[in-house]
């Protein structure tokens, strides 16, 4: 698979990720630990050599069967996981705290099963804790051992700023597909300035792009707890008949090359400049293998620009 740099570390990582939100088995519905473990070794032994995930994924499930798949074959992985989510009393809070960080990553790596993680990122931003504090903490994990790089996860261009001030995170991971492109405006912009690394997450947009919703069809009910059902806008009313003509765009775009929707999805944000790497999630292994062609699909302008015209 290909590799591009994370931003100025030196790091060739693929140009596909692993994502691994699905598998911690709360808000996507539940999933089977087993076939979990043989989707993650499928996406890596076909050439998806970065896994991402998170403690917050399952309360910790997530990392866990992670840790799990990856027994063995650690060393021929790229692996990031984050910080600064917690639980707390059914609700999640944020804590990017000096003693979180130190307290979250030391039971991320037993989890994981592994001594160190190469991406340590910032899930969500704080302000309440001083930039300085956190930047702080992660570089004093950094030069522990614990962690070999740090990155920003969901930071909107005003709060990349000062943390760029306080040190040199590696990257920065936020979603981004053709019907969710607010980090063009400043974000993408301002990493591809200042030298981070751009890690995109849902590029097929929960699922919106893969096909298997009908644009002229009423919207998908999901359950409440169903992760669709409340961090994607575009899955109920006005978001559904505003997202209409470029699912339509996109299905198009796939009939006409003979691949999966999904893979026009993945291959057009992998056509934008400044983007390192598409985080892809997936449940089974043959899930998992489906993503791994998106890797061979490559857009020509035209067809770009008549999706991004239907936008």
């Amino acid at each position: 698979m290909k590799k591009r740099l994370l931003g100025g570390t030196g790091e060739r990582i693929p140009v596909l990720g692993m994502g691994t939100w699905a598998i911690g088995g709360d808000l996507w519905g539940p999933a089977d630990e087993a076939t979990s473990i043989r989707a993650v070794r499928t996406a890596v032994d076909l050439g998806m050599t970065l896994v991402d995930t998170a403690p917050i994924y399952g309360s910790g499930v997530s990392e866990q069967v992670v840790g799990k798949a990856l027994s063995g074959i650690r060393d021929q992985v790229f692996l990031s996981t984050k910080c600064g989510l917690e639980r707390v009393d059914g609700s999640i809070r944020k804590n990017l705290s000096p003693e979180a960080i130190r307290a979250e990553i030391d039971a991320s790596l037993t989890r994981l099963g592994t001594d160190h993680v190469d991406l340590y990122q910032c899930h969500w931003p704080v302000q309440d804790t001083p930039v300085e504090d956190t930047v702080g903490v992660l570089e004093e994990i950094r030069d522990a051992g614990k962690i070999r790089f740090w990155g920003l996860s969901n930071y909107e261009a005003p709060l990349i700023e000062p943390a760029l001030a306080a040190g040199q995170p590696a990257s920065l991971q936020s979603e981004y597909s053709l019907v969710k492109r607010s980090v063009e405006a400043a974000e993408l912009p301002l990493c591809r300035a200042r030298g981070l690394g751009f890690l995109a997450y849902a590029p097929m947009a929960g699922g919106l792009l893969t096909g298997k919703y009908d644009p002229d069809g009423p919207p998908p009910a999901f359950p409440p707890a169903d992760a669709r059902s409340f961090f994607y806008t575009f899955f109920s009313e006005p978001g559904w008949s505003e997202v209409g003509p470029t699912v339509r765009a996109v299905m198009s775009a796939a009939r006409e090359l003979g691949v999966a929707p999904g893979h026009v999805a993945v291959a057009w944000v992998l056509a934008q400049e400044g983007v390192t790497c598409a985080l892809v999630g997936a449940r089974t292994p043959e899930q998992a293998a489906e993503n791994a062609r998106a890797a061979e699909v490559e857009l020509t302008q035209e067809i770009i620009e008549r999706i991004e015209g239907a936008t």
